[in-house]
Parts: C-alpha cells; sequence; structure tokens
C-alpha cells in the first residue's frame, strides 16, 4: 500500500473509532456481504459489472442514526483489457433507520462517500511485460435498503447505493499517465448479513 494509500486508510480508521464512544453502550453493527458493482458513463463503457465483497461496521450515535465505515471489493472484465479491474472503495457512511414497532423488516437509508481505486495490469509501453496500471479517486452517493430481522443480533442486509465517482489521470508503475482522468457513475447492490455485538440493543 502506497503512502498516500496508507494515510487515508488510517483517517477512514480514526474517523470510524472516534464514534465508538457515542455508541459504547449500544450494540454495534457488523456487517459482511456480496455485492454487484455495474459502472456507468462514456469513460466506463467497456467494463462489464464485476461481483465482489463488502464489509462494513457502523456504530449507533442515536437512536434512529447509525455511522461508521465500509471497504468493498470487485473484479471486472473490460473489452480493451486482456486483465480485468479491480475496484477498490474505502467509505464513511451514516445510515437513518425507520423502525417499526412490530414488524421484522426495517427499511432505512444511507449516505456515503469516500476513496476509490482502480487497478489492472496493462502493457502501456508494449514491452511485452505488463505494467501495473491503477488510478484513484472519490465516490459519493445515497441509496437505501431493508434489514430482515432474524434473531435479536442476526438480521439480513438487503439494499442498493448509486454514485457519482470522478478518478485522477492514471499511473503506470508510479509514472502518471496524462489526459486519463475518468468520471462516471457506479450503482452497488448489496445482500449480506448484519451482527450486532456487545453492549444493549436499541
Amino acid at each position: 500500500m502506497r503512502s498516500a494509500e496508507r494515510i487515508l486508510a488510517r483517517s477512514v480508521a480514526v474517523a470510524v473509532l472516534a464514534l465508538a464512544p457515542a455508541g459504547a453502550a449500544a450494540q454495534v453493527s457488523i456487517g459482511i456481504g456480496a455485492q454487484l458493482l455495474s459502472l456507468g458513463g462514456d469513460d466506463f463503457r467497456s467494463a462489464d459489472a464485476g461481483f465482489g465483497g463488502e464489509a462494513s461496521v457502523l456504530f449507533p450515535v442515536g437512536k434512529s442514526l447509525k455511522m461508521g465505515g465500509s471497504v468493498q471489493y470487485s473484479s471486472h472484465d473490460d473489452a480493451f483489457l486482456d486483465n480485468n479491474i479491480a475496484v477498490l472503495g474505502v467509505f464513511y457512511a451514516g445510515r437513518f433507520v425507520f423502525r417499526q414497532a412490530k414488524d421484522n423488516v426495517t427499511p432505512y437509508i444511507v449516505g456515503r462517500g469516500g476513496w476509490v481505486r482502480a487497478s489492472s495490469k496493462v502493457d502501456v509501453d508494449f514491452d511485452g511485460t505488463d505494467d501495473d496500471v491503477s488510478q484513484t479517486g472519490f465516490a459519493f452517493g445515497g441509496g437505501g435498503g431493508v434489514m430482515i430481522t432474524l434473531s435479536p443480533t442476526v438480521s439480513i442486509d438487503l439494499g442498493a447505493i448509486f454514485h457519482a465517482v470522478s478518478f485522477g489521470d492514471g499511473k503506470a508503475d508510479g509514472t502518471t499517465v496524462p489526459n486519463t482522468d475518468a468520471s462516471g457513475t457506479a450503482l452497488q447492490i448489496r445482500a449480506g448479513v448484519s451482527f450486532k455485538v456487545g453492549g444493549v440493543s436499541r
């Protein structure tokens, strides 16, 4: 991991952990799941939708509000490349839960923003050896979903988030390639399991 990526990852971790005291007496939600990520826009037209996974942690900061972070990864075929494109995202998120008195299906809305990285292996200089090519940028978006309660501590989590995505110029083996910035959209459809740990239920 390069120094800039390391600094960003630490910043997100600090921001997430800073929320812990507010939710220390309540249960923290830890989620894992699968995702389908579909990229849109002219700059991403050659990239297919890709499958991957996501992990998240959310701290209660109020009766209906949770905040925390997530990390996601997906792999995408590209019509112009021999190798897949790997997309990594690190996000800071807020989730508002619409609590139901008796129903075990709880809807929610979510907003988030964070850092994204796309990388692949490409023979940029045509020397017969693949080069490490990557682009980094930012994404932000919003969406919603539902939590389906299975037990007091386990729920199914289904949701979708639509993002705006912007990448800076790409780098090939650490050297910037001018005029390769890209922007577009990304739709994430996800299904996973959420576990409540520690504290007491809110």
